[in-house]
């Protein structure tokens, strides 16, 4: 029988035969119309229940919002730390290990959320860690530059923006702290991987991640204490030293690398004169008469006096060394130069309780008190230490500590008294 051509391109016989039609292209592949059937009610009823199957997959595998760990990380697993789940004798970062949540699972978080953090630091917060105006072009555009490279950095810039966003709005403390932790706990895990690989090309990061990291651990742990009693102040202030000596040994082997990048600039004295807070020839003098002190106890022996001896003057020397004129942040930089001298020694003695260390931590509990002052992150401490000092010490140390406790509590009870009389 001959089949007639309709012409059209391919003609309706060669497409309902499936042969290759002269009219087309012969390279292309010729359409073979599906053939229409009605679907069975068993067949309607399968692809409705594949089609609510898939719907109820997809909504329990993706998240409304990709969390920003995904977003720099797209990874499929959790992030961990080169260490976690080994033991503590394997792990080369313990002092870091104290601030990482156990959790492995990512948390949600949400990317409109995190772009109004970093819109918070590039306007707010960043100010509220050094006064110096000629450092907010670094602050703004070049460190967040530099972020996007390097993630732990990123996250740590976004934890210091919720936990002052934490500080800030009252009444969402809780939802941005949980921020904050969340960020710090990614910082964390991004820095124990790069650590150590420190190289020329991210020693600056490096240094400037682990720099806010020691004032978001101050922050964090100082919000997470609020309206408890003073509890375990000392381990927490002994695992914040851990951190911050543990870290400084590390970052010296890429300190010339950041003194020649662009973040040396942090590091430089400041171009005007800058006067010393008053508090400063308090503790001079105060430092003079706990030496006094000790040296007459009869119940210290010789060894004994000569150890408290040195530290009270290891602190003498850097007070001198923040009472000149060109250093900003005087009040934090004295403190964490306090927190590098302290010997395993005598950090010993101070977790044991023992009264001449306890006597000696009252003047780091004015330093804290006199940081607190000026720097929101470091809320807390000082009322929170020179509580539990009070609470070890006996009447034959009160003499050591009446200064430092009048300093420091009474004067944050009154604090607390003026601010309820201006509520009323």
């Amino acid at each position: 029988m001959l089949l007639k051509c309709d012409e059209n391109k391919p003609c309706g016989n060669c497409a309902r035969h499936g042969v290759l039609c002269s009219l087309i292209d012969p390279t292309v592949p010729p359409p073979v119309p599906a053939l229409k059937r009605e679907p069975s009610a068993a067949s309607l009823n399968r692809r409705k229940l594949e089609a609510e199957q898939a719907r109820k997959d997809s909504a329990s595998t993706i998240p409304a919002s990709l969390p920003i760990d995904y977003v720099l990380n797209p990874s499929p697993a959790a992030a961990k730390g080169a260490s976690e789940g080994a033991s503590p004798e394997a792990d080369p970062f313990p002092y870091l290990s104290k601030f990482a949540n156990r959790s492995d699972a990512i948390q949600p978080n949400y990317w409109v959320r995190d772009l109004e953090l970093m819109h918070h630091w590039v306007t707010q917060a960043y100010k509220t860690i050094t006064p110096r105006p000629e450092f907010a072009a670094i602050w703004i555009s070049y460190t967040p530059k530099t972020a996007v490279l390097h993630h732990h950095l990123m996250h740590e810039l976004l934890a210091f923006s919720a936990l002052h966003m934490a500080y800030l709005q009252t009444d969402q403390t809780r939802p941005f702290y949980g921020l904050g932790i969340h960020h710090q706990d990614l910082a964390i895990r991004s820095l124990r991987k790069v650590l150590p690989n420190m190289s020329p090309d991210n020693a600056g990061a490096l240094a400037l991640t682990s720099a806010l990291l020691v004032l978001t651990v101050f922050a964090s742990r100082g919000m997470d204490a609020v309206g408890k009693p003073p509890g375990p102040v000392i381990e927490d202030l002994m695992d914040v030293f851990e951190l911050i000596q543990g870290i400084l040994k590390i970052l010296m082997t890429g300190a010339a690398s950041v003194f020649q990048g662009p973040f040396a600039a942090f590091m430089s004295g400041a171009p005007v004169h800058t006067p010393s807070p008053a508090v400063f020839s308090h503790i001079e003098t105060h430092i003079d008469y706990l030496s006094n002190l000790i040296t007459a106890r009869p119940d210290m022996s010789v060894g004994e006096k000569a150890e408290v001896a040195g530290v009270l003057m290891g602190f003498r020397t850097i007070l001198g060394m923040y009472c000149v004129p060109h250093k900003d942040s005087k009040e934090l930089r004295f403190l964490f130069a306090l927190t590098l001298s302290f010997s395993p020694e005598f950090l010993e003695k101070l977790k044991a309780r023992q009264a001449p260390a306890m006597a000696i931590m009252s003047v780091y509990a004015v330093a804290l008190r006199a940081a607190e002052n000026e720097f929101w992150f470091m809320q807390g401490w000082a009322e929170r230490l020179m509580r539990a000092i009070g609470e070890v010490v006996d009447e034959t140390w009160q003499g050591a500590v009446k200064w430092p406790w009048e300093y420091v509590v009474i004067e944050a009870e009154m604090c607390r008294m003026q601010a309820n009389v201006a509520l009323d």
